[in-house]
């Protein structure tokens, strides 16, 4: 989802490269307040991705109840996965064992992650893995800041009361505490993700040119800093005018700014979507492979665009490719006994792994492991050995991962 903030309640999202993704400006709520949510998200390769986003699973101080239960396969890649100044709210809800294991959350400097208070049961059935008492221990993140005005009371904990207040229609009060987290601690996940709610509870015009004053206000006081950068992305998102000029001021005044990258996806995609310009979105495409090839909004960039810029060993030189992208075909005949053809193609040189599992995600055999070329292939699945039911097929090739069912009837 992009800049959406739907509420999900009762949902199973399952053997999806991600169960939910998130970015640009989204804050999805997973339970509502005085409520809980049980959403079942289990067995996909990211659980929860953010990419400047708020997604909200529980909160204790909001009264948002949580019970979602978060459950990766077994050597998936992570259960959450934040960057880009995101905020997640996670409390109360169940990670695959207790207390969580940390390895499975990926964030990085900019953002932040709260799940201590963590269930140590899963509160949609399945199994549940707890530790002994004596080693159960859960280290929650150490950087809490309390803030100036009331030293009782943490930015956190102000984020949470703003979401309770503006759910409930108290824009103002809302507005209030955001301003103050944001003065208080302006280079924290918990401010950019106030930005963020402010940015929803501005909806006429006039409290749109209150929002981007204070945000202009807000850039000037802070010019050295990365909500400052922030602030002016923002501003030009709510004022309009010359959009990309405002974008190409920043990459070029904030040349070691953590946003670089998703400037110039904001970039890509305004030429992509609003301009209908391809040949600019591909130049800027080009830019973002030269220098982060392997990042998650490259790939999403790649996939928006459907065509991928490869390149060239020898020299470096960047060429459009041909029309190419990563798929995974649906195999072939389905139901099948006991052989089927699975189909699938890759854009560039590089490492295939395909591997079945079984309805529990046990390996069941590899079907490639090896180096291929770029282009079409396929390959045949004998499933003689095997007994009847329900099996995944999972592709992953240069960060490509996914995962398709198909049935063996004997």
């Amino acid at each position: 989802m992009s800049n959406s903030f739907p509420l999900l309640q009762g949902n199973i999202i399952t053997r999806n490269s991600t169960g939910i993704y998130c970015e640009d400006n989204s804050g999805p709520l997973l339970c509502n307040l005085y409520d809980v949510g049980l959403n079942n998200i289990f067995e996909n390769d990211n659980g929860l991705y953010s990419y400047d986003s708020s997604p909200l699973l529980g909160s204790e101080a909001s009264e948002f109840y949580g019970y979602n239960a978060v459950v990766g396969y077994k050597g998936a890649e992570n259960e959450v996965f934040a960057i880009g100044g995101s905020y997640i709210m996670g409390e109360n809800c169940w990670w695959g064992e207790y207390p969580p294991e940390k390895s499975h959350f990926y964030k990085d400097s900019t953002s932040s992650f709260d799940y201590d208070p963590a269930l140590d049961y899963n509160p949609v059935g399945g199994s549940s893995k707890v530790k002994r008492e004596e080693d159960v221990t859960i280290d929650p993140e150490s950087n809490i800041q309390r803030t100036e005005g009331n030293p009782a009371v943490t930015t956190k904990e102000k984020y949470a009361s703003a979401i309770k207040k503006f759910v409930t229609g108290d824009k103002i009060s809302a507005a209030g505490l955001l301003r103050e987290i944001i003065s208080e601690e302006p280079d924290s996940a918990v401010s950019l993700a106030s930005i963020r709610l402010l940015m929803r509870i501005a909806e006429n015009e006039t409290e749109k040119d209150s929002l981007t004053r204070y945000l202009s206000a807000t850039a000037n006081s802070n010019e050295n800093k990365e909500i400052g950068v922030y602030s002016r992305l923002r501003m030009a998102e709510i004022s309009g005018g010359d959009y990309i000029s405002t974008l190409n001021m920043l990459l070029s005044s904030y040349p070691g700014t953590n946003y670089k990258l998703y400037i110039k996806y904001k970039k890509f995609g305004y030429y992509l979507n609003e301009k209908g310009d391809k040949e600019n979105a591909g130049r800027i495409l080009s830019e973002m492979e030269a220098e982060y090839p392997e990042h998650r909004l490259t790939r999403e960039a790649r996939k928006r665009m459907g065509t991928i810029i490869t390149m060239n060993k020898g020299n470096s030189e960047k060429t459009k490719g041909e029309e190419l992208t990563y798929k995974l075909e649906n195999n072939y005949p389905n139901p099948f006994n006991p052989e089927t053809v699975i189909r699938y193609q890759i854009p560039l040189d590089g490492r295939v792994i395909i591997k079945v599992y079984d309805i529990l995600g046990r390996e069941a055999a590899t079907l490639v492991n090896e180096e291929q070329t770029r282009g079409s292939h396929k390959v045949t699945f004998n499933a003689s050995r095997f007994a009847s039911g329900v099996y995944i097929y999972r592709i992953m090739a240069g960060g490509f991962i996914m995962s398709k069912k198909m049935l063996l009837i004997k």
